[in-house]
C-alpha cells in the first residue's frame, strides 16, 4: 500500500463506508456529502439511523439514496442508544470509514455531556470523518492540511491525504508536525546557565526539524502535479495549535490520526490533544485509525 497514491489506495483503506444520519434537516446535506465519496473509493455503503422504522422514513430516505446513487447501500436500523448502536453496527459490519455531522461549535453543555458526533469520534475504532458544515452541493477540498504525530504511521497518514487532494484536485497541501511547547518549559526546571539552555533549545528545535525532513523526503517522491506542498513545525499546545493553524490558513479539510485510546472524561476535563479540535472544529476533520 505504501507504493500507491489516489483512488487506488483509498479503495485498499475504506472498503467499507458508514454513515450515522438523522432526519432532521442536516440528512440530504449528509447523504450529498456521502456523494464526493462515492467517486473516490468503490466501496460498500451502509446507511445508520438509530431510532423508530416508520414507512415515512423509508419513503424519505429511498428517494434521498436513489437520488445520490446509493442504490445498492445497506440500511440498517438500531435501537437504543445512539452511540453504542452506531459503534456495534460498525464493529459487526467492519467498517473503515464512519462519516458523521458534528456541530462547528459545541455549546458548553454539549461539551462535557457529549455530541453524538463527539462521542463517537472518542470511541470509534474505526476512521471518522467529521463534517462540520455539510451541504447539498459540497465543494472539492482545496486546501488540506495533514498534521503529523510523535512516534505514529506518518507515512501512511501523509498518503492518505495526499491521496484525497490528487482526487479532489486541490490547490494547496499544507503538511504540518506540533511541537509541545512544554519540551522547554521542563527545561526551566533543570539546572542549566542561560548559554546552556539556549543551547540545548537549539538541540530541540534542530531535531524537530531533521525527523520532519526525513518524513518529507519519503513524500516527494509521489507525484503531485499542481498542487502547491509547504512545510511548516507548529510549537504550541497540541491540538490547539493545529486547529488555529486550520482556521489562519483557511484550511477546508484536515488529516489527523487517530488518538492511541479511547478518550474519557478526564480527556474532557484536562484537555487531550485532539478535545481542542472537538471543541471548535477548523473545518471538515478525517480521522485516521491506524
Amino acid at each position: 500500500m505504501k507504493n500507491i497514491i489516489g483512488s487506488e489506495l483509498l479503495k485498499k483503506c475504506f472498503k467499507k463506508i458508514a454513515i450515522a444520519v438523522t432526519f432532521s434537516g442536516r440528512l440530504e446535506p449528509i447523504i450529498a456529502e456521502t456523494g464526493r465519496l462515492k467517486g473516490i473509493a468503490d466501496s460498500e455503503y451502509y446507511f445508520i439511523h438509530v431510532g423508530p422504522k416508520t414507512p415515512e422514513k423509508e419513503q424519505i430516505l429511498d428517494e434521498l439514496l436513489k437520488k445520490y446513487g446509493f442504490e445498492k447501500a445497506k440500511i440498517i436500523w438500531g435501537t437504543g442508544n445512539k452511540v453504542n448502536a452506531i459503534l456495534d453496527v460498525c464493529e459487526s459490519q467492519k467498517i473503515d470509514l464512519l462519516l458523521a455531522g458534528a456541530l462547528s461549535r459545541e455549546t458548553m453543555l454539549q461539551y462535557y455531556i457529549g455530541s453524538v458526533a463527539r462521542q463517537i469520534i472518542r470511541k470509534s475504532y474505526c476512521s471518522v470523518l467529521l463534517l462540520s458544515e455539510p451541504t447539498i452541493s459540497p465543494r472539492p477540498y482545496k486546501r488540506i492540511a495533514i498534521n503529523f504525530s510523535e512516534e505514529r504511521d506518518n507515512e501512511n497518514l501523509a498518503l492518505i491525504g495526499i491521496s484525497l487532494a490528487v482526487i479532489q484536485k486541490a490547490e494547496k497541501v499544507f503538511l504540518t508536525k506540533e511541537t509541545d511547547a512544554n519540551r522547554f518549559k521542563l527545561l526551566l526546571n533543570k539546572d542549566l546557565s542561560e548559554a546552556e539552555l539556549k543551547e540545548t533549545q537549539k538541540e530541540i528545535i534542530k531535531e524537530e526539524n531533521e525527523a520532519f525532513d526525513r518524513l518529507l523526503k519519503k513524500i516527494e517522491k509521489f507525484d503531485l502535479g499542481e498542487i502547491d506542498i509547504s512545510s511548516k513545525l507548529l510549537y504550541g499546545k497540541p491540538g490547539s495549535e493545529i486547529r488555529n493553524f486550520a482556521l489562519e490558513n483557511r484550511v477546508d479539510f484536515l488529516v489527523i490520526h487517530s488518538p492511541y485510546k479511547k478518550l474519557s472524561l478526564i480527556d474532557r476535563i484536562f484537555q487531550h490533544d485532539l478535545e481542542y479540535l472537538l471543541e471548535n472544529l477548523p473545518s471538515d476533520i478525517l480521522m485516521v485509525h491506524s
